[in-house]
């Protein structure tokens, strides 16, 4: 059975020109995606994105349509609650855990700020854990973030956004201020990163004298 149309659930809403329904659920192509939320706003905004709605399960696979010459629209997984978005390969949502699980490869998996505030901020990670009932994006695999002009290396790569949109104070995080040749590094930091264009705390300088010792500060 196929059909096409907007399909409107108590805790979702799908829009997509081709349906495929099956005995348990049905599947969705190119598709705009909400996952409805108690707030406002949605808990999440899908744009072209592929959906497998399992509702014997309860589980909702969401995976990107992939782009071609002709077409370049692009999928993003968008958290609007939070003011972020994401580029990240793949998604699940556990109905019943209110929660959404998320993996790609990091060097293609963007985590972006669209608050004002923000000036675009963002970093790459290779997994996540949107929790719906608390209004939080808890992201793994962070190689870096960039903020000003320094590299900020967080402790087991660890990155978790508030549900005010900003980030959790960092603990432990390494701070690189010469990405390109890495001369000054700061260890032990704790910090809090405010915006792409503004960082504050304190952490201990690593000096290096000529015998290549090193010291901290």
């Amino acid at each position: 059975l196929f059909g096409h149309g907007t399909l409107d659930r108590a805790d979702s809403e799908t829009k997509s020109e081709l349906y495929k329904f099956n005995k348990n659920g049905f599947l969705a192509d190119k598709s705009d995606f909400l996952v409805k939320s108690t707030d406002r706003k949605a808990a999440l905004a899908g744009k072209f994105v592929n959906i497998d709605f399992n509702v014997t399960t309860n589980i909702v696979k969401i995976s990107p349509e992939k782009s071609d010459f002709n077409n370049n629209e692009k999928s993003i997984l968008d958290f609007p609650n939070i003011d972020y978005i994401t580029t990240i390969d793949k998604a699940i949502w556990n109905i019943k855990d209110k929660k959404i699980t998320m993996a790609g490869v990091v060097e293609n998996s963007n985590f972006k700020s669209t608050a004002t505030k923000q000036y675009g901020l963002n970093f790459n990670g290779a997994a996540a854990t949107y929790d719906i009932a608390n209004v939080n994006l808890k992201i793994s695999g962070v190689p870096s973030i960039h903020s000003v002009d320094v590299s900020i290396i967080p402790h087991n790569g660890l990155v978790t956004v508030k549900s005010d949109g900003l980030l959790e104070p960092f603990t432990k995080a390494k701070i690189i201020a010469d990405t390109v040749n890495g001369y000054h590094v700061l260890t032990n930091a704790n910090i809090n990163i405010n915006s792409k264009l503004s960082f504050s705390g304190q952490a201990d300088y690593q000096f290096v004298n000529v015998k290549s010792d090193t010291f901290n500060i």
